[in-house]
């Protein structure tokens, strides 16, 4: 059975259609923007048999909507903050995978990329946090400038690699996190 809104939501252009029950039992719901459609990715599909594909809070406070342009043989998951989901915006996150090339990349419009969690850059950082919190709740970014970053999100805490190659802290000044941890 198909649904979809009668009026305009957000923007003058844009509907929401729902289908449910697939023969999966799963709803399906594709969003209408102009001329482009989209269709929302549940989020277990980022927690599959190897794991999690990022950070967790990423995985549960962010809506993920796979693109469906057919004029394009470039995949992309656009996911936006849950407390703003209908919002575009350059901190929104773009998941694009090239199938000629075999890469996938995650970047924000104004110039972030995050740093794949099973990557040796990513455990490195991590391993230096573990004592502040887990590394699935820990995301790290790298700049346009190449500066590394690391975010623990729960703690409301902000890291970047300075000159030294310490995490410095950039939320309580002139803080290092020590590599001898306890």
């Amino acid at each position: 059975m198909d649904f979809a809104t009668r009026n305009a939501i957000v923007a003058p252009d844009s509907f929401l259609h729902f289908q449910l029950p697939t023969s999966d039992g799963n709803l399906i719901i594709r969003a209408k923007v102009g001329t482009n459609f989209f269709e929302l990715v549940p989020d277990v599909v980022f927690c599959q048999t190897m794991g999690p594909d990022f950070p967790s809070s990423f995985i549960t406070e962010y809506a993920h909507w796979l693109h469906l342009s057919p004029a394009s043989n470039i995949g992309c998951v656009t996911s936006h903050p849950l407390h703003s989901v209908w919002q575009p915006s350059d901190d929104n996150w773009d998941l694009t995978f090239d199938p000629a090339i075999g890469t996938a990349t995650m970047k924000t419009r104004n110039g972030l990329t995050m740093v794949d969690i099973r990557s040796k850059t990513f455990g490195m950082i991590s391993k230096r946090l573990h004592s502040l919190d887990v590394p699935s709740h820990v995301h790290i970014t790298l700049d346009p400038n190449g500066t590394l970053s690391a975010k623990l999100l729960r703690y409301k805490l902000a890291f970047f690699v300075n000159e030294n190659k310490d995490l410095e802290c950039s939320t309580i000044r002139d803080m290092v996190v020590d590599l001898n941890q306890s």
